[in-house]
């Protein structure tokens, strides 16, 4: 994981994460108010990133798998990038 992941810091994590599949960072991105919507990942980073952020909720939260799944899937809802066919 690299950095110290928490309870505090997991949502900023994800999302630097997500970003970092697509060669972008929070600075750019500040000023983009449309910024879930100019960005896509493919399917197959999509599937890769929704692997490796459940890992570690999984290991930050202790929860089964169909918890990872709810956080997983609220995260995503809240700060997810579009995905292109």
């Amino acid at each position: 994981m690299g950095k110290d992941v928490s309870r505090e810091t997991i949502g900023q994590h994800l999302l630097e994460r997500q970003l970092s599949i697509i060669n972008k960072d929070l600075m750019v991105l500040i000023d983009d108010d449309s910024w879930r919507f100019n960005n896509t990942l493919t399917y197959k980073q999509y599937l890769d990133f929704m692997a490796e952020s459940r890992k570690i909720i999984q290991k930050i939260f202790k929860c089964n798998s169909a918890k990872t799944r709810l956080i997983f899937d609220q995260f995503y809802e809240m700060f997810g990038l579009r995905i292109k066919n």
